[in-house]
């Protein structure tokens, strides 16, 4: 059980809960069988009572067991499926109720004809009694709590009583004492085992999950666990693209060796990916130098753009959605730049290597790619992206007009113009003259921000 050692509190948190959720539904069919043998019970015992008790008619030992114990059977696993208490709490509840609705089905005729003296029909309904106790501790397979809650129950409830009843016959007495005795054991031990492999399938199952999430995402990883790979295929989401790349990366690879290169992009990477995480971004790419990274894309969001009554709200929300992303992904952009040029000063790189990098916001396309026999990938694509990848590539011919070579940063323009985000960027006026965007020729202002290393820190430079 050391998998669990591996998951955070809270994951752990959610198993126990999904165990005790799966209890309490097994529990919920027990009830909802046992009300339908229950309510039969009295057309194949009545023979068995008009032995001891002259008079009795299939109905009138039909109609109390359907009434006391199948209805209430029936209304005890409807709660126990539906209710919206806790799981822990139903759990428990089936394990006091069940022993409780036995002992009723004890009264019928049963009990009361060995109190007068008629000990033999016990024997009867003994077999009986086992199979209930057994199926529901093997079938139901409760966590250990619940096991000691239902085994104490029916001990008080239900073997106290028949105790007290046979108490005069030895040969009866050892035989329910040796049979409720080895039932128990049994059951609580098949029940237990049972028990603990679900627990440990759930376990490794959240291991797995959690040992994904960093590599595929939390959409993702839930898409291919819920088999609901729909989820991911022709969904358009709102969300901020950042384009990076390392300006110099080609000329920085010939003129060092790999002792220092290898370590060096290792260790970008591991900044990269650390960086990006703490801010809730997610890295779908990475080719050498260069990253493509989203934010709030892969987020699990309800889509009400097609609702017209609330279109304004759902409007206002991506605004501010965009405008949170949007300094969120700044911010992953300021802390990496800072924590890479201590990078570069560990390996002593002279070399003039810079982040070059780029924002825009729109909806994104994700979609499902490749053959399902093969190899399949989740795809991302639209105009936001190549705008942010071509705005990034704008770096290269930004930092030679401007005549700084330095880590850049490009807003595309609807992050300011559009979506009024209140950031203090520098901008660069698009003349004839000048290199235009790629693709984009009608972008005429590009917003940017330019940093420095200087004594030992990165910082701003005003242009």
């Amino acid at each position: 059980m050391k998998i669990k050692y591996k998951l955070s509190e809270q994951e752990f948190y959610n198993i126990n809960q999904s165990l005790y959720q799966e209890i309490a539904n097994r529990a919920s069919i027990y009830s909802f069988l046992f009300a339908l043998l229950f309510s039969l019970y009295g057309l194949n015992t009545s023979q068995i009572i008009l032995k001891f008790e002259p008079g009795v008619s299939i109905w009138s030992n039909t109609w109390p067991r359907f009434l006391f114990n199948g209805v209430p059977l029936v209304l005890l696993g409807y709660y126990l499926k539906n209710s919206r208490h806790s799981a822990h709490f139903k759990a428990l509840l089936w394990a006091i109720v069940q022993p409780l609705i036995l002992v009723i089905a004890s009264f019928i005729y049963v009990w009361p004809l060995m109190y007068n003296g008629n000990l033999e029909i016990y024997k009867y309904f003994h077999a009986a009694n086992v199979f209930v106790i057994i199926f529901g501790l093997t079938f139901v397979a409760p966590s250990r709590t619940v096991t000691l809650v239902h085994v104490a129950s029916y001990v008080l409830l239900f073997l106290s009583p028949l105790l007290y009843l046979v108490r005069k016959d030895s040969e009866l007495l050892l035989i329910v004492l040796s049979d409720f005795t080895g039932t128990v054991i049994g059951g609580c031990v098949a029940g237990h085992l049972t028990f603990q492999l679900r627990k440990k399938i759930a376990l490794m199952d959240a291991h797995i999950k959690s040992s994904l999430k960093p590599l595929l995402g939390n959409m993702i990883t839930s898409a291919v666990y819920n088999n609901n790979l729909e989820l991911l295929d022709n969904k358009s989401t709102f969300g901020v693209i950042l384009s990076m790349d390392l300006r110099g990366y080609t000329q920085f690879m010939h003129n060092n060796s790999k002792e220092i290169t290898g370590p060096f992009m290792k260790e970008y990477h591991f900044l990269v990916s650390t960086t990006v995480g703490k801010f809730n971004g997610f890295i779908h790419k990475t080719t050498g130098d260069g990253h493509l990274i989203s934010f709030g894309l892969m987020d699990q969001t309800e889509n009400l753009s097609d609702i017209l009554s609330i279109k304004n709200e759902v409007q206002d929300a991506e605004n501010n959605k965009g405008k949170i992303l949007t300094e969120m992904a700044i911010k992953v952009f300021e802390d990496l730049v800072e924590q890479y040029e201590n990078l570069k000063i560990k390996y002593d790189v002279c070399d003039e290597l810079n982040i070059g990098g780029a924002l825009a916001a729109g909806h994104i396309e994700t979609q499902i790619q490749g053959d399902e026999t093969f190899r399949r990938e989740v795809d991302i694509g639209g105009d936001t992206i190549l705008r942010s990848a071509r705005l990034e590539a704008y770096t290269k011919p930004l930092m030679e007009k401007i005549g700084i070579q330095c880590s850049m940063l490009i807003l595309s323009p609807e992050l300011i113009d559009n979506l009024k985000t209140n950031i203090d960027f520098d901008y660069w006026q698009v003349v004839d003259k000048d290199i235009a965007v790629r693709d984009f020729p009608a972008i005429k202002k590009v917003y940017y921000r330019i940093w420095k290393y200087k004594l030992g820190r990165p910082v701003r430079i005003a242009s």
